[in-house]
């Protein structure tokens, strides 16, 4: 019963993100705007290290690499909730710049990064912004054809030769200020599927990629049957237990509510936002909430934002023992269960 309890769950929280995501049809834009001047002074065959000393940077030996802004900045290329295709991307370059190509890696199962697939190598117009039309399926949440409980995919530049990356660099390094832009990079590139757990990252750095992505109209998964309860003794009425849900997902000024309908009150804290500015200057938030058991009545949390939010889009993963507590059951004499 339990893991029924746990597939209805896990179900209605699908359905609470499908409500509060942006229309399948609309098409959605992220990443860099594009206004910074890529001036990073070196290639692939450097990466920036944080030493004793501060920021330096350390030889790679490498001809290939790969970037993207961090996932706490406006300029992150994390793809939002849900599954759907990239259309197109743009970069910014500047003088000489290295032959690209767009990939897409994901992090997922306490993993980063996998890469999952790429488009075709193309040499950028120097000084000017390149549009790559594209056809890469990438999204993020969950999803039964990987491993892992949920995963986020992330749109990169891939550099495969020598040449200028369509990166700015704002001069101040290592101040470990999460509100300032910040970049990620690995070296070598990664291909043909392969992993690579060596990321690196800094503070001080924009990669100049923006893309655009069309969300897949998604289908709600089918429920199981519930078999239903039948007591052993008629004196004794038992009631089946009803699986506890989200039953709704709300924002209120700067703050997340979280409704759990069933047996258990729950508790729920905010552990990471990611803000991504759009064209449109669209925020959009995610929030991890974690649910536990306080009192055997259903409850009502509400979460305080960081400041500054004013609009968001919002994610609730549950954990293990936080779904499990949700219902508890004890015998009774007649040998059915109720629930505590």
């Amino acid at each position: 019963m339990w893991r029924l309890a746990l597939a209805m769950l896990l179900m209605a929280a699908a359905l609470a993100l499908a409500a509060i995501r942006s229309p399948a049809a609309e098409a959605v834009t992220f990443g860099s705007r594009l206004d910074q001047t890529p001036n990073l002074a070196f290639g692939c065959e450097a990466r920036p290290y944080i030493a004793l000393a501060g920021a330096q940077l350390i030889p790679t030996g490498m001809t290939s690499c790969m970037w993207w802004s961090a996932p706490l900045t406006a300029a992150s290329t994390y793809v939002p909730v849900g599954q759907g295709v990239i259309t197109a991307a743009r970069v910014r370059s500047g003088p000489s710049p290295a032959p690209l190509r767009i990939s897409v890696i994901s992090s997922g199962g306490g993993l980063c990064c996998t890469h999952q697939r790429s488009s075709e190598v193309f040499r950028p117009a120097p000084n000017d912004v390149t549009t790559v039309p594209l056809s890469l399926t990438a999204g993020s949440g969950l999803d039964p054809n990987r491993p892992g409980s949920q995963y986020s995919d992330i749109v990169v530049v891939s550099a495969v030769g020598p040449g200028t990356l369509p990166v700015h660099d704002f001069g101040v390094h290592g101040t470990f200020n999460t509100s300032v832009p910040a970049a990620s990079f690995l070296h070598p590139e990664l291909t043909n599927g392969n992993s690579n757990t060596d990321v690196g990252w800094m503070d001080g750095y924009e990669v100049l990629l923006q893309v655009d992505w069309s969300a897949t109209p998604q289908q709600a998964p089918e429920l199981p049957t519930q078999t239903p309860v039948v007591p052993q003794t008629p004196q004794t009425p038992i009631t089946p237990p009803a699986a506890p849900r989200l039953s709704r997902l709300a924002r209120d000024g700067r703050a997340l509510t979280v409704d759990v309908s069933g047996p258990a009150r729950v508790t729920a804290r905010v552990e990471r936002c990611v803000v991504r500015r759009r064209p449109r200057r669209r925020t959009v938030c995610t929030t991890v909430a974690r649910l536990g058991a306080r009192a055997a009545r259903a409850g009502r949390v509400r979460l305080p934002l960081p400041r500054g939010l004013h609009a968001g889009t919002y994610r609730v993963t549950i954990s293990a023992p936080g779904a499990a507590a949700l219902v508890r059951r004890v015998a009774v004499p007649a040998g059915g269960t109720r629930q505590k």
